[in-house]
């Protein structure tokens, strides 16, 4: 027989710890996070000076990663479209056309990995990038073969 209370102590010891562990993970996150947004801002910079016409595409497997690219991005003066499972279907298809524009205006097209594996076709894509690996590679291939399907 358990005593009262004891379930619910173990309970609220172990939703703690995945507290912890969920905070600590994010944290590792967003650190690994910076390093990979300074490379990224870096290189579409330096795309930018030397091609007018640089269309980007970058996929994220996180959420939280995804609003934290997005302002960096932008910040660094490039036009930036955000998609994920929370946008909305119009949106989504204003975004894509939009950035499938030609125009000499640098265009960043920020998106996760999920939501951009639901039949995007962004073949005005100069570049991808992958910020961190995936999980299911089919995942990966079917986001960097996006930019090829039209």
């Amino acid at each position: 027989m358990s005593r009262p209370g004891f379930h619910n102590a173990r309970s609220n010891g172990a939703s703690t710890l995945k507290a912890s562990m969920l905070l600590a993970s994010q944290t590792q996150l967003l650190s690994t996070l910076e390093t990979k947004l300074n490379a990224l801002t870096n290189d579409l910079s330096t795309l930018r000076q030397t091609n007018k016409h640089v269309h980007a595409v970058v996929y994220t497997q996180s959420p939280t990663a995804l609003s934290t690219i997005c302002s960096r991005v932008r910040s660094a003066g490039f036009q930036v479209y955000e998609l994920s499972g929370k946008t909305k279907v119009t949106d989504r298809h204003e975004y894509i056309r939009k950035f499938q524009r030609k125009e000499t205006t640098p265009k960043v097209f920020v998106l996760t990995i999920k939501a951009g594996s639901c039949g995007i076709t962004l073949t005005a894509a100069t570049r991808v990038y992958l910020m961190e690996p995936c999980i299911d590679p089919a995942h990966e291939l079917q986001a960097a073969g996006a930019r090829r399907q039209l």
